[in-house]
């Protein structure tokens, strides 16, 4: 199924702000069909730019299936109340990160 007209602008501004180290990681995800829904800059404290995907792998399928340099995590963000929220890709050394919903 073809990318949407706004698809293809989230996904574009993605690529424009990620840095070199996430960004084929994200083309990889993009391919195996998970769309970019936003991009935020100055998104919190310890990152500067967070892509946001409507949805993605698990942590155990991303770990499989998929492999990144070193200084780049794989995590899950937990809430107190409600547990794990989001799955993530986070870049150490450029404060970039990937995250979808868990």
């Amino acid at each position: 199924m073809p990318r949407s007209q706004r698809q293809d602008q989230s996904l574009n501004r993605a690529r424009r702000h990620l840095c070199e180290h996430l960004l084929p990681l994200l083309d990889e995800l993009v391919a195996a069909g998970h769309v970019v829904c936003g991009t935020a800059l100055d998104a919190w404290t310890e990152c500067d730019v967070m892509v946001e995907l409507r949805d993605g792998p698990t942590l155990k399928e991303l770990r499989a299936h998929y492999s990144w340099p070193r200084g780049v995590a794989s995590g899950c963000n937990k809430e107190e109340r409600t547990g794990p929220v989001a799955n993530y890709l986070y870049c150490n050394r450029c404060k970039t990160s990937i995250h979808w919903p868990r």
